[in-house]
């Protein structure tokens, strides 16, 4: 899909990502988007995100005032996608489980060492466990 560009907005063309300045706030809005069509109501995304259901519905609204689209249909009693918010709904989950992945990844990386080495022969097994500096330092003395 083209990407088309203009001042600090990247915008891909039709229904899509795009980054500005509130790049933040679109993530949530997209999640609360997510969770109102996941859960087909908008008081049960505000119980699942511990928000107020006004909240939820100002973070739809300002997704589809920042798109210029209805994503969804609402009624009295029902929640339903429209065409363009079936294809926003897709996009929306692949990003999210997308940052999801990366900060999983990123945290991976501070933990620290786990399970067992297996060293010289089979026979030496050595458990990794945490340093305890003093308890090392009376090992080599």
């Amino acid at each position: 899909m083209p990407l088309s560009r203009s001042s600090s907005v990247i915008r891909f063309t039709g229904i899509g990502l795009w980054v500005s300045g509130d790049t933040m706030d679109r993530f949530i809005s997209m999640s609360s988007f997510v969770q109102v069509v996941d859960g087909k109501s908008f008081s049960r995304a505000a119980h699942q995100l511990k928000l107020s259901q006004a909240t939820v519905t100002c973070h739809v609204q300002s997704l589809e005032q920042q798109l210029g689209v209805r994503l969804l249909n609402r009624t009295t009693r029902k929640v339903s996608l429209t065409e363009e918010g079936a294809q926003f709904y897709q996009r929306c989950i692949r990003i999210l489980a997308e940052v999801a992945e990366v900060e999983n990844l990123a945290t991976s990386f501070q933990q620290a060492p786990r399970g067992s080495l297996i060293a010289g022969d089979f026979r030496t097994h050595l458990r990794i466990t945490k340093c305890n500096p003093k308890r090392h330092n009376a090992a080599l003395t």
